[in-house]
């Protein structure tokens, strides 16, 4: 993550327009994206900081185990994330998933362009 390129002044000013976003629907829409772009080093990032490694491993999953598709990149984000994020973690990767929307789709819809959903 930390090799990703210095963020423009507009692309800041999207991040934090992201970040308001609901936690869920953030974090739903920045893998949706990845995934999309076929971004596999930056879905396997995501997992590689989260703290929900040590609780996949414990589990009987580890990266060795896992393949090299995107498929199986977004499921790993999936596992790690299913289990509640701690409230300690939370704005790490929430500055995280808005700074690669930012980065990658730009300034986020109006409000009233997303499904009539409030955000």
């Amino acid at each position: 993550m930390s090799d990703e390129p210095e963020l423009t002044a507009e692309q800041r000013q999207w991040a934090l327009q992201w970040a308001d976003w609901d936690y869920p629907t953030l974090k739903e829409r920045a893998v949706h994206l990845a995934e999309h772009r076929h971004d596999i080093r930056w879905l396997w990032a995501v997992v590689e900081h989260s703290r929900g490694m040590s609780t996949m491993a414990a589990e009987g999953g580890d990266l060795g185990a896992v393949g090299g598709s995107v498929s199986d990149a977004v499921a790993a984000v999936q596992q790690v994330f299913g289990h509640a994020v701690a409230a300690d973690t939370e704005p790490m990767f929430r500055a995280v998933f808005s700074e690669y929307l930012a980065v990658h789709e730009g300034a986020p819809p109006a409000i009233e362009q997303v499904d009539g959903a409030t955000h």
